[in-house]
């Protein structure tokens, strides 16, 4: 009987430590402080940031575990660049190019108005251009990119019928949330207007403001759709952002938990332009349902709104050129890729996200 009774122990030792050797002490696990900087209503916190924090913690078996930083609680947008290249915070799923666009000078390419049709062309034009410029892989050596993808599109959203020629733009008042914006604004003939974030809706409320520039699915987000109710859709612009972890911190990793990360870096752009792409459809539908206008650019009105911003184009090519680069050359690179990415999108379907 004891024999039989001893048996059982070592058996049940066995199962015990075979579990363990699939976890990690408390001392082993990787924990990085992640910080992101846009408001916690955001779509992309639930929809992408997260749900990839979960995917390197499911990956990694638990090796590595995320703390997480939302909205703007341990750095803000204009302080992101600066505290992941100094190890304030590990990571930053959300560095915005503009913030120092001078350090970008091509990546800046991509934020130019008309280059992408949506966010998931953006994301995969992003990606692949990354991989192909050498001068622009250049520019992120301060860091390590982890994932590559942009804005949601600027359209105007409007209180009452939305702008559908460049005459309808003459006048009227436009918030512009970026430089690039607001210079594309002053050419379309209109004023834009810059206010925090937070003032946009109390704007457009009191009339301060006849449109915003603004992201559809962002803007219901915000609740800007309630109170306009004209859109023009023309996909104005996009705003390059990429995943960024501290050099020494990805340095210091071991190599099976950096493939982890490399091997989602195509996919977690993917994950949010896709995102962006299904949340912006279902937002247009609910608002053409409600009864408001949707109004999309026909080709040849789009080319006179293009027209006119040649002057955006030639100094972007210019501040190239001063970084002693071939800037006609790296726009022409630059286009080429994003008809690449147009006419041969993201190659599968990507299990993790479950969406085409």
């Amino acid at each position: 009987m004891r024999i039989k009774q001893l048996g059982i122990f070592f058996i049940a030792m066995a199962f015990i430590f075979s579990g363990l050797t699939f976890s990690y002490a408390a001392e082993d696990v990787i924990v990085l402080k992640v910080a992101t900087t846009q408001p916690r209503r955001h779509p992309l916190h639930d929809y992408a940031y997260l749900p990839w924090g979960k995917e390197v913690e499911k990956r990694t078996h638990g090796k590595v575990k995320f703390k997480w930083y939302l909205a703007s609680s341990l750095v803000n947008q204009m302080q992101a660049q600066k505290a992941v290249r100094d190890g304030l915070v590990d990571v930053v799923v959300q560095d915005a190019i503009w913030v120092e666009e001078s350090r970008y000078p091509i990546a800046k390419l991509l934020n130019l108005p008309f280059m992408v049709d949506s966010p998931r062309h953006g994301a995969y034009t992003f990606y692949k251009a990354y991989q192909a410029i050498p001068e622009m892989r250049k520019e992120f050596v301060k860091v390590k990119p982890l994932g590559f993808f942009t804005t949601g599109l600027q359209n105007i959203c409007y209180k009452g019928s939305p702008p559908k020629t460049l005459k309808d733009m003459k006048g009227k008042k436009y918030w512009s949330g970026s430089k690039m914006t607001i210079q594309m604004v002053k050419l379309f003939g209109a004023t834009p207007v810059s206010t925090k974030l937070q003032d946009v809706y109390m704007g457009l409320q009191r009339g301060m403001l006849d449109g915003a520039f603004f992201p559809i699915a962002p803007a219901a987000a915000f609740k800007l759709t309630e109170i306009t109710n004209g859109y023009t859709i023309g996909n104005f612009s996009a705003g390059c952002q990429y995943f960024a972890m501290n050099l020494k911190k990805w340095n210091s990793l071991p190599p099976d938990v950096k493939k982890v990360f490399e091997d989602l870096t195509p996919s977690v752009g993917m994950l949010a332009g896709t995102t962006l792409n299904k949340l912006t459809r279902n937002v247009l539908a609910g608002l053409k349902k409600r009864g408001d206008t949707v109004y999309f650019l026909p080709a040849e009105e789009k080319a006179r709104w293009r027209a006119k911003l040649k002057p955006i184009y030639d100094q972007t090519i210019a501040d190239i050129n001063k970084k002693g680069l071939d800037g006609r050359s790296m726009f022409e690179k630059m286009m080429a890729l994003a008809d690449e990415a147009r006419k041969n999108p993201y190659p599968k379907a990507d299990a993790w996200w479950k969406r085409k």
